[in-house]
């Protein structure tokens, strides 16, 4: 009697722990730390990174938001990004635990992992400040060389290029799209780049709105069927997507390059179309306008200048021959 109850209990205990794995959410929030950090879990530290090797959680792994952008503020490809985590020490096996000051840059860090394929991701919504309390150590800086091979598969089918967003477009299977940008760049009024206004038929949800009521653990939204959501640009658009995906539990996929990158191709089509006045577009501030935009008309102010200079060079050749 006593052996089928403890093989009872066994099978229970077995069963339960199965279960709690399996309805464990992949992708969530959290408001506080364990004391305990699960077996496996690793606290990547998302803040600039000397920052993070001044003082930081036990045992953090600095990962700075900045890593995941090469020249012009592109984000790296694929196996680059699979090469800079492992550089982080990461296999994509680990339950990593995301934590920073802006919850922007947080976001888009946990969010990136996640895409990544990165076995489980929480963020810690506790703002750095709020854990000062806690023992801090120097951070540990990623290596010139990768310490682990990440090589869990990424999570491709929630990642919309702009190519696959303008088929959809196209088709009669229209996707629920959903915009986190504000009310005025949604309706063009604010403009970050060469176009104002949002892609066709996408609904405002913005993502300010959105962090108000996580704030308030208010998780009741609208629902909708495995939404496409982007923001500005690969920053806003990816920490909007972890914002509904781990916040509220949206099926959501990610137009990874975001309403900027919409913006510059001129064919594609726009709802409530703006322009930019000239005094906006000559603003070298707007991050968006590459910089290859300001080479191009720096080019052209050498060129026209050479001009002028070589046309006065030989007028004045030809005064000094005939005096």
């Amino acid at each position: 009697m006593r052996k089928a109850v403890f093989v009872f209990c066994l099978f229970f205990t077995i069963f339960a722990s199965v279960d709690k794995a399996i309805t464990a959410p992949a992708f969530s929030y959290a408001s506080k730390i364990e004391t305990d950090l699960p077996s496996g879990a690793v606290i990547v530290d998302v803040r600039p990174q000397e920052l993070c090797l001044k003082g930081s959680l036990s045992g953090a792994r600095c990962l700075p938001a900045a890593d995941f952008f090469g020249p012009h503020g592109r984000l790296v490809n694929f196996p680059d990004l699979s090469w800079l985590l492992g550089t982080a020490g990461l296999s994509g096996n680990e339950h990593v635990i995301v934590v920073g000051i802006s919850p922007l840059k947080r976001d888009f860090v946990a969010g990136m992992l996640y895409l990544a394929g990165q076995q489980k991701v929480t963020i810690l919504r506790l703002s750095f400040a709020e854990l000062e309390a806690e023992s801090l150590s120097a951070g540990q800086k990623r290596a010139n060389i990768r310490s682990a091979v990440h090589s869990t598969p990424f999570r491709a089918e929630m990642i919309i290029l702009r190519n696959e967003l303008d088929a959809l477009l196209k088709s009669n299977k229209l996707p629920d799209l959903l915009d986190g940008r504000s009310e005025k760049e949604y309706w063009g009024e604010n403009i970050r780049t060469f176009r104002g206004g949002h892609l066709p038929g996408a609904q405002l949800l913005p993502a300010a709105e959105l962090r108000a009521l996580l704030k308030k653990d208010t998780q009741s939204i609208p629902d909708f069927s495995a939404p496409i959501v982007y923001a500005h640009n690969t920053l806003e658009s990816v920490a909007y997507f972890s914002l509904l995906r781990a916040g509220f539990g949206i099926e959501a996929r990610v137009f990874l390059t975001g309403w900027a990158d919409w913006a510059m191709e001129p064919s594609l089509s726009v709802d409530s179309l703006s322009y930019p006045d000239k005094q906006a577009l000559n603003k070298s501030s707007n991050p968006e306008i590459p910089a290859q935009t300001y080479n191009y008309w720096l080019l052209a102010s050498v060129v026209i200048l050479a001009g002028l200079v070589l046309m006065a060079w030989g007028i004045f050749s030809k005064k000094g021959k005939r005096t």
